[in-house]
């Protein structure tokens, strides 16, 4: 006996969300790539929500309540929560093995040449959770560029105890 189960996706239109999500941007500062991980939202979304001009838009009932059950405040100590980032440092490496010094990395994923110094060494197993995601950011962006970097990051790290 096979039993057949039916996925009905629920859509919103996206004008409420995206004025949101642009509200969250201008309040906190945040690069969209990073909001959009910091938050959970896919890449593509945010993009659209971030960049792409008002219009008849629609977005998934999860990704809108999502979305809106986050505010500035709630972001706001994402610099401070400490998580793992050993990962890091390969990727790291990586890219400052494709020709892309500490210097360029750290003005691009906005942070000190310092921290990615010590992030690529591997020196360092804990971060803050915004210098991890200003990263994962960097290196998603990279991804799109053929030949910059090798894959996305496929995940978060648990946040550290």
């Amino acid at each position: 006996m096979s039993t057949t189960v039916q996925i009905k996706q629920q859509w919103v239109t996206s004008a409420p969300f995206r004025a949101h999500f642009q509200l969250i941007l201008e309040q906190t500062g945040l690069p969209w790539r990073v909001l959009a991980l910091a938050i959970g939202l896919p890449i593509p979304l945010a993009r659209r929500l971030a960049l792409a001009p008002p219009g008849r838009h629609r977005i998934r009932v999860e990704d809108a309540r999502r979305l809106i059950a986050v505010s500035p405040e709630d972001l706001a100590g994402l610099s401070t929560e400490l998580v793992g980032c050993r990962t890091l440092s390969r990727r790291l490496r990586e890219l400052q093995d494709g020709g892309m010094d500490a210097l360029t990395i750290a003005h691009r994923a906005g942070v000190t040449p310092s921290q990615v110094q010590q992030l690529a060494s591997g020196a360092v197993v804990r971060c803050s959770r915004l210098t991890l995601l200003r990263m994962l950011a960097l290196i998603d962006e990279l991804d799109e560029v053929p030949g910059a970097a090798r894959r996305r990051p496929t995940s978060l790290p648990d946040r550290a105890a």
